[in-house]
């Protein structure tokens, strides 16, 4: 069939996979970044929406169930996809940034300040020279320092 599809939307049970396609902001880890990068580039993040777990038709046979138990929903997908778009279930995509803030694939910034100057070095090693007694025990010293 010629049919052109106008629009897609696509659907995952999983908050976390929402809020890696949807966001700009945040950095990854490998391979999530080649997926969603994967993803990005063949469909726009506003195409996607959740669907919870327990109306996602793809949870039910992963959760275990017999052949004549299989529900309608599994041929034919949630009953509110035969609905209009507008009563569609809303997507509150806090839950899913909120999410994000605490996942281990979330790149984090490290910032490492240090501060060094000639007087401060000049303070310690005058606090080495006076403790020792001799150039030799201030040797020693220095040598075990340096090899810690």
């Amino acid at each position: 069939m010629e049919v052109p599809l106008l629009r897609s939307t696509f659907w995952t049970d999983s908050r976390i996979t929402l809020a890696y396609i949807q966001n700009d902001a945040k950095r990854f880890k490998t391979f999530v970044t080649n997926r969603v990068s994967l993803i990005r580039q063949h469909s726009d993040p506003d195409q996607w929406r959740h669907v919870k777990g327990k109306e996602n038709p793809a949870d039910v046979l992963s959760r275990g169930c017999s052949a004549e138990s299989v529900p309608q929903s599994w041929f034919c997908g949630p009953s509110f996809l035969r609905e209009y778009k507008s009563t569609w279930p809303p997507d509150d995509m806090r839950t899913s940034i909120d999410l994000m803030e605490t996942d281990a694939e979330v790149k984090r910034d490290v910032s490492v300040a240090v501060a060094s100057t000639a007087n401060a070095v000049w303070h310690a090693m005058e606090a080495l020279i006076e403790h020792y007694s001799s150039f030799y025990k201030l040797k020693k010293a220095l040598s075990w320092l340096m090899r810690v």
